[in-house]
């Protein structure tokens, strides 16, 4: 989660005002300042109890101009952001499940990123952890320090003797499907490859076998495993990203081909596998990583319809042609 999400609960409850006093009347285009109304909002309701949000002109009924002219209290804010504030819990419960420690366990929290300046997470943190949150490091100025650290550790300029060590883990498990003898029956199940939290940088290497001799073919799925709980596909989420190796020629000695498979999840967040059926020289790599959640097709023609219409409103858009035609060609390849 961050601000944005905070920001969008706002801007509904401000629509929802709004109709409330005005049924019917429509709202075109007024995304840009409704968001800059609501992140202020936000930030006012962190210091009062209450704020006015005003914008001129907002709407227009039978050719008159209507105001956006509400009040909003913390009140109805904080009732608002309960299902973020929810998942925040959810999210601190995984981290310390994770590594099974209590929260009494922990002697001092920290609070980075602007959104913690609003009192509900603020308490929420307090409730959850049973002490209240250190206030003496700037939670904006925090991220700031904290990237300038992780860019030094990068670049060398921080040696190991300061002490300062820096890891990450994976966010989720990642796993393949093959069967397996369970019962005394075959059933296709989940392979993991990777545990959630696990440190990375991370490779390993497994190796499998084809079903029979005569096997022609061979299809790599990766799914992803959110709780290290997966014990089937059907427990885990299909990332749609496979790989086939095709055209397997039968095993000579009747004995089914080893396929290997090489597996690693390097600190961007890129994992790379690759199987390979050693004997008869033939591969196939696949990789997963944080672009590969596709827009769908309802999605790409939303897209679209905002470039074409952009295109057709601006008068000065031909000045940025060659770039719309840029963006357009990179949109074809979703």
């Amino acid at each position: 989660m961050g601000g944005k999400e905070f920001d969008d609960v706002m801007i509904s409850l401000l629509l929802k005002k709004f109709e409330a006093q005005y049924p019917g009347v429509p709202v075109y285009n007024r995304e840009a300042e409704l968001k800059g109304q609501a992140e202020q909002a936000k930030k006012t309701l962190s210091v009062e109890q209450s704020c006015d949000v005003r914008i001129p002109y907002f709407a227009t009924k039978d050719g008159k101009g209507i105001d956006l002219d509400v009040e909003i209290t913390r009140t109805e804010f904080e009732k608002a952001i309960a299902p973020l504030l929810e998942r925040a819990r959810d999210c601190i419960r995984q981290a310390l499940n994770a590594k099974k420690i209590r929260p009494s366990a922990i002697d001092r929290v920290l609070l980075v990123g602007g959104t913690t300046y609003i009192p509900a997470v603020r308490n929420m943190v307090a409730e959850m952890f049973g002490k209240e949150p250190k206030l003496d490091v700037n939670p904006d100025l925090a991220v700031g320090i904290g990237a300038c650290i992780q860019a030094a550790l990068a670049k060398g300029l921080i040696n190991e003797e300061s002490g300062i060590i820096l890891t990450d883990v994976a966010p989720f498990g990642l796993g393949i499907d093959v069967v397996s003898m369970i019962g005394g029956q075959v059933m296709l199940t989940y392979e993991p490859l990777i545990q959630p939290n696990t440190t990375i940088p991370y490779s390993v290497k497994k190796t499998y076998t084809l079903l029979y001799a005569e096997q022609q073919q061979v299809e790599v799925r990766l799914y992803q495993d959110k709780t290290g709980k997966a014990k089937l596909p059907i427990d885990a989420i299909d990332t749609e990203i496979t790989g086939q190796i095709t055209d397997i020629p039968p095993a000579p000695n009747g004995n089914p081909y080893s396929i290997e498979i090489e597996f690693s999840y390097d600190i961007n967040g890129i994992a790379k596998l690759t199987a390979s059926i050693p004997d008869i020289r033939k591969s196939v790599e696949i990789a997963y990583g944080h672009s590969d959640k596709r827009m769908s097709d309802e999605e790409k023609r939303a897209a679209t319809e905002r470039s074409q219409d952009l295109w057709k409103q601006n008068a000065r858009a031909k000045q940025y042609e060659s770039l719309i035609n840029k963006a357009e060609r990179f949109m074809d390849c979703f």
